[in-house]
């Protein structure tokens, strides 16, 4: 999964650093005038990195013009859009070496350290993953 975020990346012309030397509360960050992303080697699990990857990917990708951040509105905004395109990179590589049935979603969700708060959508994500793949 690991290279196919790095390929992702690279065809966004994103450079991606791992690094030991941010602080143990800072996950990742990416850098829009860089065009980077910074994550932290600290991370408890690989799924973890996977979805902050991913997550910096999204914000990179979708965050192509000024945004005025102090506008609350705009940052639960922007962040809705990088966790969706999270998913949207991650659930169907990860999907695509399960049977419905063999999905469990708090373990997907916890393997990943998606939020809770986008259980409704992950579980919508994987049903109608399954239900196209089905046709």
């Amino acid at each position: 999964m690991l290279s196919y975020l790095l390929k992702t990346a690279k065809a966004h012309h994103i450079n991606l650093y791992f690094t030991d030397d941010l602080p143990k509360h800072i996950s990742a960050f990416a850098d829009q005038k860089s065009q980077s992303i910074v994550i932290n080697n600290t991370l408890a699990n690989c799924g973890a990195t996977y979805y902050k990857i991913a997550h910096e990917i999204g914000h990179l990708i979708t965050d192509n013009h000024p945004v005025n951040y102090k506008l609350r509105y705009n940052q639960l905004k922007n962040e809705q859009i990088a966790h969706q395109l999270a998913l949207n990179l991650l659930l169907p590589f990860y999907l695509s070496q399960k049977t419905p049935e063999d999905v469990n979603l708090h373990q997907l969700m916890r393997y990943f350290d998606i939020p809770t708060s986008l259980t409704g959508t992950v579980s919508k994500f994987v049903t109608n993953y399954f239900t196209l793949t089905a046709n």
